[in-house]
C-alpha cells in the first residue's frame, strides 16, 4: 500500500463522472483501478467495475475491417489525430510499480503518458460522437 497511490485513487473515485470515457478501459483501466483500490484497502474497491462507461475501443472494433490491432495511437493516426511520441501503454503497469518505489523518472513517464492519452481520447470521442450517441 502506498499513501500517494491511495490518495490518488480516493480523489479519482470521488471525482468519478456519471459516464467514464476511455480507450480499452473495459480491459485495462477499470480492472487496474479495481486491483489497486483492493490492494490499497478500499472497502468499495468495486466502484470502478460498477461505473457507467463508454469504451471507445469497442466502438472502433465495431467498425474495424480487420488488420492491425486498433491501439489508441493507431486509431488516432487513421483518423488524423496527432499522436505524441511517448512510451507504449504496455509499459505503464511496470513503470507504475517503479514509480511506487520512488523512481521519479518512471512516475513522470506515467503522468505524461496518461495526460497525452486523455487528450487523444477527448479528440477521438469528438470524432466518433455520432456512433456513440445512439448508445447513450
Amino acid at each position: 500500500m502506498d499513501a500517494d497511490e491511495s490518495a490518488i485513487i480516493k480523489e479519482f473515485k470521488d471525482l468519478l463522472p456519471a459516464v467514464l470515457v476511455g480507450y480499452n478501459i473495459r480491459n485495462f483501466d477499470i480492472p487496474f483501478l479495481t486491483a489497486r483500490a483492493l490492494i490499497n484497502g478500499f472497502e468499495d474497491y468495486d466502484v470502478f467495475m460498477k461505473c457507467r462507461y463508454i469504451d471507445l475501443f469497442d466502438v472502433v472494433k465495431s467498425i474495424s475491417t480487420g488488420g492491425k490491432w486498433p491501439t489508441l495511437n493507431f486509431t488516432c493516426q487513421c483518423l488524423g489525430i496527432d499522436v505524441y511520441a511517448d512510451v507504449s501503454g504496455a509499459y505503464i503497469p511496470g513503470l507504475w510499480v517503479k514509480a511506487l518505489k520512488g523512481d521519479e523518472r518512471a512516475k513522470q513517464l506515467v503522468e505524461d503518458h496518461c495526460r497525452k492519452d486523455v487528450i487523444k481520447v477527448k479528440q477521438l470521442y469528438a470524432k466518433l460522437k455520432k456512433l456513440i450517441e445512439k448508445d447513450i
